[in-house]
């Protein structure tokens, strides 16, 4: 997971040399070492998924839809059993509200959340390859679980930080900086489905938006890199209300103007642009060894996006940037609505 975000793909270990299996318990030994090395078998199996991504990866990128190539599609059923295979004191029970799950260790919401970052990883590049506007409903499947693991991801952190604090997050393989980069990898899809008009993407989407955005101001403050700082209040002040105070999302967006009818089905084009904005941050925590795919990530590093380069990719997603409409720009003053 991160050997690859450095360019190594000769990564030492193959995977065929490694015992995936499930340990046994020794007659005489001690339990709780037994649990932890079960319990990391178990971590093992998300790293081994992302690894065979990262081999087919190796071999198809220069394809032009790499994204679709079944040797990567047909990774998707062996990252969805991993789920249905842990042993139930490992399992996580989501409350149907939507709110914050119980987590008896910090473990256990950061493998969830592994987890759940790995099928971002796999089904992204799927997504940004698929034409939104086809009928067979392929674009939105993928958006879909895409979506539903970023909602996910934020549910666990907030779990985490609410029972074991900052130091459970901490606690993630490469620390704190894994964290933000799962928060990162999420806020493209929560803003994907903000301004969707798919009410089956955009029902909650302001919701988990706003928790998560709260929950990266909480991580931020550990984080000590001054260009990912930058970054970071670049977000805010694109989207916040009032960055004085915890997130809430400026009322003025998303923005329809009804004027020009029906909302549109964004372009593949579109969708691209959007993916290939946030990973300039993730790219600069890649820099420090965090990023755990860069190869996923479509866009070059940019030294810097202002407040209004987030509102204009964002804006263009689903309208090209002519319907949506803004009460801030890169002056501080106000907006007339675009047309």
């Amino acid at each position: 997971m991160i050997g690859s975000a450095q360019g190594r793909t000769d990564l030492s270990v193959d995977l065929d040399s490694v015992d995936f299996g499930l340990p046994r318990p020794l007659a005489g030994g001690d339990d709780q070492d037994y649990q932890v090395a079960r319990n990391f078998a178990y971590m093992a199996r998300v790293v081994r998924n992302i690894a065979r991504m990262n081999r087919v990866y190796s071999r198809i990128h220069k394809h032009k839809d790499w994204g679709c190539d079944p040797e990567l599609v047909q990774l998707n059923p062996n990252a969805t059993a991993w789920l249905d295979e842990l042993p139930a004191d490992l399992s996580v029970n989501y409350p149907p509200d939507g709110s914050a799950p119980w987590l008896s260790s910090a473990f256990i919401g950061n493998l969830h959340s592994y987890y759940h970052l790995s099928i971002i990883l796999l089904h992204r590049p799927q997504l940004t390859h698929l034409e939104p506007t086809s009928m067979d409903g392929q674009w939105k499947h993928h958006m879909l679980l895409c979506y539903n693991a970023a909602k996910t991801i934020c549910r666990l952190q907030e779990a985490t930080l609410q029972s074991f604090g900052l130091h459970g997050l901490q606690c993630m393989q490469r620390g704190i900086n894994f964290s933000l980069y799962c928060i990162m990898s999420c806020i493209v899809l929560h803003l994907v489905a903000l301004t969707s008009p798919d009410p089956d993407l955009n029902s909650d989407a302001r919701e988990f938006f706003t928790r998560h955005m709260r929950v990266l101001e909480k991580v931020m403050h550990a984080w000590p890199m001054p260009d990912v700082q930058k970054q970071i209040d670049s977000i805010r002040e694109a989207f916040s209300a009032d960055t004085r105070k915890p997130f809430v999302l400026k009322p003025s967006f998303p923005q329809w103007n009804n004027s020009f009818g029906a909302t549109e089905i964004p372009s593949i084009q579109d969708i691209q642009h959007v993916h290939a904005t946030v990973p300039s941050v993730a790219a600069a925590a890649a820099a420090s060894q965090i990023s755990p795919h860069q190869q996923y990530s479509s866009a070059p590093v940019q030294t810097f996006v202002t407040p209004a380069m987030w509102q204009d990719s964002v804006a263009s997603v689903y309208e090209g940037g002519l319907k949506r409409g803004w009460d801030y720009d890169a002056s501080g003053l106000p907006l007339t609505k675009r047309r």
